[in-house]
């Protein structure tokens, strides 16, 4: 579903720099000391930020840092880590794709990917926060016991994801088709709890990252 927006969001997110930051941010030394702290973890597509919320109220001395690209899902999220008073989460306001290349390597222990857009058609699988070009983003920024821990209620996605990380040697140490949810760490996010609900299955994964070297825009091999 949609979610609906929000007339206050933009001038929330404008107000509150001190946990929000968006494209103009990206360039700056303020933004590179996001990801200096030696615990720090990334969810990307945050939504409404229940779960990166719960996992800053139970874990104080590590930094979450939620990416979310929706105007309005990103004010929520603020406005719960000002209304919580936290001061280990922060928001991203942007594509996480805008901007991965510029998170310093080996920089982040885990990365969430909770219920993401599973871009069902075949011609917006290149989209997918699973997807090959993305996966070897992951494999740089990640430090070298690092890992992406995901949770989907859509299976075309889990196993087009499970097919990307076995084919650049990610090690997935857990795998399950119907998750208990106890896990001592995680959180629940706003999808989650109503899936649970209506009593839909969810799909988990953690996978550890892969020794495979990943080379962006390789140069081709010349003709003889």
């Amino acid at each position: 579903m949609r979610l609906k927006y929000r007339s206050w969001a933009l001038p929330y997110l404008l107000s509150h720099k001190e946990v929000v930051f968006d494209r103009p941010d990206i360039d700056t030394p303020e933004f590179l000391s996001l990801f200096a702290q030696p615990e720090t973890m990334l969810e990307i597509g945050a939504g409404k930020g229940d779960f990166i919320i719960e996992m800053g109220l139970n874990h104080p001395n590590q930094r979450f840092i939620a990416v979310e690209k929706n105007l309005s899902a990103a004010a929520i999220t603020a406005k719960k880590i000002v209304e919580n008073k936290l001061s280990n989460v922060f928001v991203i306001y942007e594509d996480v794709n805008n901007f991965i290349k510029k998170i310093p390597s080996a920089s982040i222990q885990k990365i969430f990917l909770n219920f993401s857009d599973p871009w069902p058609k075949v011609r917006h699988h290149k989209r997918r926060l699973t997807s090959e070009h993305i996966i070897g983003e992951y494999a740089r920024i990640l430090v070298s016991k690092g890992e992406v821990r995901m949770k989907t209620d859509n299976v075309n996605l889990f196993n087009f994801s499970i097919d990307n990380f076995r084919a650049y040697n990610w090690h997935i140490r857990y795998l399950s088709y119907s998750y208990d949810g106890k896990d001592s760490y995680d959180a629940i996010s706003e999808y989650e709890r109503n899936f649970r609900i209506d009593g839909v299955a969810i799909c988990r994964l953690v996978a550890k990252k892969g020794s495979k070297t990943y080379v962006t825009n390789p140069t081709p091999t010349p003709t003889v």
